[in-house]
């Protein structure tokens, strides 16, 4: 069991992790502060005069007339691009939604590179814009803001080196082993943060007070994306109730139904109503924050999509499974969450459910099983990967569940494998994977 103590400051940290993820995953916010940075920059570089007798190779030496034709000429040359630059970003994200799925997109989005290649091209359009607007052709020749104009030339030569390196990182991308990769790399990372490799012990899940408790409800419907357990125990010990969730970050809610049971005297339940809600963040998509089932998901469905008959494609679904497996490795030997949640007394305030090591095989492999009948070669992978993972542990749960899943996964080839050969081939991996045990060291 898990001891907690909680502030306000932890509300506004939950609702800002989950506004830091939406700008995260946005392509306005990068454009935009680069934008306002333009505006600064030229603001700046033409208040900003050269000292006397300066006239080196690389500043502009040009009239003022001069001036106005260069940055004519360079403002309407970035604005295509720039045009061009939007349209293979739409073109390879319709791509992407169609080979790996819509529910990936986020991931092109977030992509750092994408959003400061859009960024500085607007905002050099942007510092263009303003440098020109201040050039006159008559003006004398030492009120030219040569250091203005000569930086606006080097950020259309930087954009135009930023769309080529763009251009292959996007044809790069939308290769379907680069976005495993990518979708496996953060969920790694996820599995490391939330689940901890050294815990305490899990102390048993303590039973439910007496009673059935007292219903509470969330208005407002929507997928959990966090939820702030710290806050929800501190108000608990304060209000002197046990609060027991139905829920967990991931599931969707329906505002009105019943989303938690609260013990204790009605006035300290009603505020634990309002506790219960304050200590939430809903939002309409689901996200990686406190999800750890998310990113799993995502390998998923590039390795269903892969799987269905219209794409077809067996290598995708297999690097898919294997990333899996490796990610699955990283979770073996990890506890998950505490189930219940104790005040500074010890004494339980908080029951939750909480994906284990169980659920994580649950989610990573039903769907993706599901979906390779008829696929032999898929099947044999996912044997496997199952094998392999119960080479790490002697854990009797987790070897329970991973042999669990291997015998659906023979079960499933008895009925659907035509091929007498495949069939004993799959069978022999699985009776190997079953005898191995974890290497001693």
């Amino acid at each position: 069991m898990g001891a907690v103590s909680g502030g306000w400051w932890s509300v506004m940290f939950a609702h800002m992790q989950a506004l830091w993820e939406r700008v995260a995953t946005s392509l306005w916010f990068m454009p935009s502060a680069m934008t306002l940075g333009a505006l600064a920059l030229a603001a700046m570089l033409l208040q900003q005069p050269l000292p006397d007798g300066i006239s080196a190779w690389w500043l502009h030496q040009g009239t003022g007339r001069d001036a106005i034709d260069l940055m004519s000429t360079l403002l309407a040359a970035l604005i295509p691009m720039a045009a061009l630059l939007v349209s293979i970003t739409m073109v390879v994200l319709t791509l992407a939604a169609g080979q790996l799925g819509p529910r990936l997109i986020r991931n092109f989005m977030s992509d750092t590179q994408t959003q400061v290649t859009l960024g500085l091209f607007m905002a050099t359009i942007v510092y263009l814009l303003v440098v020109l607007r201040t050039l006159r052709q008559d003006m004398p020749d030492d009120d030219v803001p040569r250091l203005a104009v000569t930086v606006g030339s080097l950020l259309v030569l930087t954009s135009v080196a930023a769309l080529m390196f763009f251009v292959h990182s996007l044809a790069r991308s939308i290769i379907s082993d680069t976005m495993i990769n990518r979708v496996a790399s953060d969920l790694d990372d996820a599995l490391r943060l939330q689940l901890p490799d050294h815990p305490e012990p899990l102390a048993p899940d303590v039973a439910r007070p007496p009673g059935p408790g007292t219903s509470l409800r969330v208005r407002r419907s929507g997928y959990v994306l966090t939820v702030d357990a710290e806050r929800l125990v501190t108000r608990a010990q304060a209000l002197g109730v046990v609060i027991e969730l139905l829920f967990q970050p991931g599931h969707y809610l329906i505002g009105g139904s019943i989303h938690a049971r609260a013990w204790g005297d009605s006035a300290a339940v009603g505020e634990a109503a309002a506790a219960l809600r304050n200590a939430l963040v809903v939002g309409g998509q689901r996200n990686a924050a406190q999800d750890l089932e998310f990113s799993i998901r995502q390998l998923v469905e590039i390795a269903l999509r892969a799987l269905s008959p219209g794409i077809n494609d067996e290598f995708t679904a297999i690097t898919a499974i294997d990333r899996l497996g490796g990610s699955l490795a990283v979770a073996v030997g990890r506890h998950s969450v505490h189930r219940v949640l104790c005040d500074g007394d010890g004494k339980a305030r908080l029951l939750r459910p909480a994906s284990g090591f169980g659920g994580l095989c649950s989610a990573a492999f039903n769907q993706i099983r599901q979906a390779a009948k008829g696929h032999p070669a898929v099947q044999m992978r996912l044997i496997d990967v199952l094998g392999m993972l119960l080479a790490l542990t002697e854990e009797p749960v987790d070897r329970a569940t991973l042999i669990h899943h291997l015998d659906l996964m023979i079960a499933q080839a008895r009925r659907t494998v035509e091929e007498p050969y495949d069939l004993e081939v799959m069978e022999l991996r699985a009776r190997d994977a079953l005898t191995r045990r974890p290497e001693a060291g």
